[in-house]
């Protein structure tokens, strides 16, 4: 019958990890589930990757406001008009930053006729 590790065994063991409240050695867990310990420190790795920094949770909640107020302008204001729109919903840009955003999600304003 195989011992299984707990909070008294791995204690002051070096590469210990804790998965849902629970403290287990990572390479242990490992060698018992058969997987190399660096595929679970990549794994990790993965996770973390996925979780927005506070930078991309900005320009994501911009791309959002953004469209919404180019979609209520009909699709006609350019980056100019969009910002300007935002600062006076409250909203902290600056028109390039708007035309950054724009651009970057494929949206831009109707340019006026020319005359002839």
């Amino acid at each position: 019958m195989a011992k299984y590790a707990g909070l008294d065994d791995i204690a002051g063991v070096v590469g210990t990890s804790v998965i849902k409240g629970e403290r287990f050695a990572v390479r242990r867990m490992a060698r018992l589930l058969t997987v190399s310990a660096s595929g679970y420190y990549a794994y990790v790795k993965r996770c973390a990757a996925t979780v927005l920094t506070p930078r991309q949770q900005r320009r994501a909640d911009l791309e959002v406001k953004i469209t919404q107020a180019h979609k209520d302008s009909g699709g006609t204001y350019g980056s100019p008009r969009v910002a300007a729109e935002l600062r006076d919903q409250g909203e902290v840009v600056s028109a390039k930053t708007v035309a950054k955003v724009m651009a970057g999600i494929g949206i831009e304003g109707i340019s006026p006729a020319r005359s002839r």
